[in-house]
């Protein structure tokens, strides 16, 4: 994981792996989207990263964008692609995904008797 120290010496967006543009079949605006519970507005859906690397991948469509993302980054952010674009099956699995990681965490801590309550 990214250790907020370095993160807080450059600019850092919210970013939406899936972009809200990303889904040209709804008749909604992004503004619109951003109000809504719209899957791709999911916390799921989110990330923080650079304001530099949110302008180069932001307007990337899914496939450039899946490519041109490297894969330590990914995993660092706990990113699962599936094959191909279905918010639904990524939220899904990024679900999963950051649960396990949580767990895995918390039985760490257990185990070495950090957590006190």
């Amino acid at each position: 994981m990214v250790h907020l120290s370095v993160l807080s010496k450059r600019e850092i967006e919210d970013h939406h792996i899936y972009p809200l543009a990303m889904d040209k079949t709804l008749e909604v605006t992004a503004k619109e989207l951003r109000k809504s519970d719209s899957p791709l507005n999911s916390i799921l859906n989110r990330t923080y990263i650079t304001k530099e690397a949110n302008r180069k991948i932001g307007a990337l469509d899914y496939e450039n964008y899946v490519k041109n993302i490297k894969c330590s980054i990914l995993e660092e952010h706990a990113i699962r692609f599936p094959d191909e674009y279905n918010i639904e099956k990524f939220i899904s699995d990024r679900y999963q995904v950051l649960k396990n990681i949580i767990i895995k965490e918390i039985k760490t801590l257990v185990r070495d008797n950090v957590y006190e309550g």
